[in-house]
């Protein structure tokens, strides 16, 4: 053996300087004259670890596959582990990302390249002759910013209505996060929409009102998008009268406390004859409808309606109108009539009374109640019948209803003398009523027929 060095006399045999090629079986033959004898001897050479591939510097997109090369040769086999270097570990990510995979090679395939999987990786091949590195970097590209599609700035509903506020991302790489704030509080997750970012509310309440604002964030930038909402609660009209009562010529207002929000408008309507509206004002600065002097023709149905973007309300209102007293065929000024009798015939005395509501007929005689022998007629007016002397007395109507009153004083004179010397010219054979009247002046004729002349008893 050219590379060794035999002692014969010891039985040893030097390599001096062992390579790997010198590896093998050896065998020891030991011989005399007594016969020959061997042995085999196993020389293996240890051989600390060589890379015959190793990896390089790589740009790969998110998403991509990609493959670090590291294999190694020596004796014993050398065992390839790769780490990287910031420490942390390689191997499945707790976001469930699948991180990287060693080979049988000992290649490490990066599996959908992730942000996480950029940095230094180092490969080390070692047995107990020696240890070998080599360093690599990845750098992961095709990142982009969010982008969020533009919509509406701001909506409006309703309170009870469902609403859904979009947030739908057009772009960005790795996919970004998206997140809710309600005048700058962080919204539950409950409310977001998994798939695609938008807010829902099941049934919109007046706290929901506000500035919502959608956030999309990734390891390149963030993204905002705006929207104020104005929650409107439809108009309502409060509870109030339906049916109000006016004196003739007494101020009396209409009211109609309304909510919702915006602030309802409020306008008065009336309706006509034809049952069509038609319109009232002014109004006050709460919407209530004042009629300064009412009058009969102000009576009937009044609606009050709000009305807002929301929608609108109505109520229907009834005014009543107590109309003043007034006797039919008289003036307001006359207060006083003078009238003349004949004793012994039936009179009657007017007062046929209007107004709203029908008013209540009083009679007096002289300021006290007349006797009950006077019979007052549905119309109101007083029958006196058999009128005698007695009765030449002030005969007072009196109609009453709550708008106010009104009276008529009768000054009733009662005649029974006749002439004291009556002269008949002609005679007949008929039987001859004869009566007499005697007209006074300033008094008018009664209402009655004349039935005699001779004075009766008093009353």
């Amino acid at each position: 053996l050219p590379f060794a060095m035999q002692d014969g006399q010891r039985g040893t045999l030097r390599l001096p300087g062992v390579q790997e090629e010198h590896a093998g079986e050896y065998i020891c033959v030991a011989s005399s004259s007594a016969g020959t004898a061997s042995a085999t001897v196993t020389l293996e050479v240890g051989v600390a670890p060589q890379l015959f591939s190793i990896p390089h510097d790589v740009s790969v997109d998110v998403g991509e596959n990609v493959t670090l090369p590291c294999s190694a040769r020596g004796f014993p086999m050398p065992s390839v582990t790769w780490s990287r270097g910031d420490g942390r570990p390689v191997s499945r990510g707790p976001d469930g990302h699948a991180g990287a995979l060693q080979l049988h090679s000992g290649g490490l395939l990066i599996h959908s390249a992730w942000i996480d999987d950029e940095g230094l990786y180092t490969c080390e091949a070692q047995n107990q002759f020696g240890s070998i590195r080599a360093e690599a970097r990845v750098t992961i590209t095709g990142l982009e910013p969010p982008v969020l599609a533009r919509g509406a700035s701001s909506l409006t509903t309703v309170i009870g209505q469902p609403l859904t506020i979009p947030c739908m991302l057009m772009d960005g790489i790795p996919l970004p996060e998206r997140y809710w704030q309600h005048n700058g509080k962080q919204q539950l997750p409950s409310v977001t929409s998994p798939c695609d970012g938008s807010l829902h509310i099941d049934r919109v309440i007046p706290e929901d009102a506000g500035t919502y604002v959608c956030t999309a964030i990734n390891v390149v930038g963030s993204a905002n998008l705006s929207v104020t909402l104005d929650v409107h609660d439809p108009p309502e009209i409060r509870p109030g009268p339906l049916h109000y009562i006016a004196n003739e010529g007494v101020a009396i207002t209409l009211t109609c406390e309304s909510g919702g929000w915006p602030k309802p408008t409020l306008v008065w309507t009336k309706v006509d004859s034809f049952n069509s509206l038609k319109s009232c004002g002014p109004l006050g600065p709460e919407g209530q409808l004042h009629i300064p002097s009412p009058t009969a023709e102000d009576a009937g149905i009044y609606v009050c309606t709000a009305s807002s973007p929301a929608g609108f309300a109505s109520r229907e209102t009834q005014l009543s109108v107590n109309t003043k007293p007034t006797l039919v065929g008289r003036s307001d000024h006359e207060t006083t009539v003078k009238m003349a009798v004949e004793a012994g015939s039936e009179v009657i005395l007017p007062c046929e009374a209007q107004g709203s509501p029908t008013p209540l007929v009083i009679w007096l005689r002289d300021g006290r109640p007349i006797p009950p022998v006077f019979t007052v007629l549905p119309s109101g007016s007083l029958k006196i019948s058999d009128v005698r002397l007695i009765d030449s007395k002030f005969y007072t109507c009196a109609a009453v209803n709550p708008a106010g009153n009104v009276s008529l004083t009768y000054n009733l004179r009662v005649q029974g003398l006749c002439p004291p010397h009556l002269v008949l010219k002609e005679q007949t054979p008929f039987p001859l009523d004869l009566c007499c009247l005697l007209r006074l002046p300033g008094f008018s004729p009664a209402v009655g027929t004349p039935t005699s002349c001779s004075p009766r008893g008093a009353r």
